[in-house]
Order: C-alpha cells, then sequence, then structure tokens
C-alpha cells in the first residue's frame, strides 16, 4: 500500500486542527477511515470545510505538497 496519501490527510488535518480549520473528509477516504482500512487504490482525497476559509485550506494543501484540483459548490 503506498502511504503517501494517508500521510497527507494525516498532515492536513493536524494543520487544521491547529487553525481551528473544520475539515471533513469525503468519499472513499471517509468509507476506509469508518472500516478501519484502506479498500483501493484512490485518485484524490475530498475534503469539505467552510467556503469562507478556502484560502487557508489552500495554502495547507500546498504547503504540505498537494494541489486542489476541483471545487464543487453544493450550497450548503
Amino acid at each position: 500500500m503506498d502511504t503517501t496519501q494517508v500521510t497527507l490527510i494525516h498532515k492536513i488535518l493536524a494543520a487544521a486542527d491547529e487553525r481551528n480549520l473544520p475539515l471533513w473528509i469525503g468519499g472513499g477516504w471517509a468509507i476506509d477511515a469508518r472500516l478501519g482500512r484502506v479498500t483501493r487504490k484512490h485518485d484524490d482525497i475530498d475534503l469539505t470545510f467552510p467556503g469562507e476559509r478556502r484560502g487557508e485550506l489552500e495554502a495547507i494543501v500546498e504547503m504540505l505538497g498537494g494541489r486542489v484540483m476541483e471545487e464543487l459548490d453544493y450550497g450548503f
């Protein structure tokens, strides 16, 4: 198993926590977290957060070597 994404997820969550930035994992990684194991290879990391704090999250992701690839605004 490639642990690169798992490590990145932990770093993103820790950095968000330090900044009191609410952040939730979604998609396949959320399912795997609930199951307590990695079930498949993942192509991305789905994150949900307050839209007004997007800049903070982008800075965290980029600081850790990731990049924001897509934005979906569901209007919640």
